[in-house]
């Protein structure tokens, strides 16, 4: 069966996944506010619960493919709307691209 997860090292990437935090928290702010309706709410709530689990800095956080196109999504917003750093963008992206095997 194909794994649906994939992980970050938080231990290794720190700042990235600090800066991850703080975008998904601008971002659910501001593409899902409160009050929503039930689809926004679940998708808010997903994005949440994932914030928690990167601002929990563990050593490898697992996360679902299938948000994996938020994180994208949210990674451009913040910046082309709120700032503009070429190389953090750059690093984020690759933080949560899909590693291509090795061997």
């Amino acid at each position: 069966m194909k794994k649906r997860t994939f992980t970050i090292n938080c231990v290794n990437d720190n700042d990235c996944c600090k800066e991850l935090q703080h975008i998904l928290a601008c971002f659910i702010n501001t593409a899902f506010p409160p009050n929503g309706s039930e689809c926004a709410q679940a998708t808010r709530s997903s994005l949440e619960e994932l914030s928690h689990k990167i601002a929990a800095n563990k050593p490898n956080c697992e996360i679902n493919t299938r948000q994996r196109p938020l994180l994208k999504t949210a990674i451009n917003w913040y910046f082309e709307e709120v700032t503009h750093n070429d190389s953090q963008h750059h690093a984020l992206l690759n933080l949560i691209s899909k590693k291509k095997k090795t061997g």
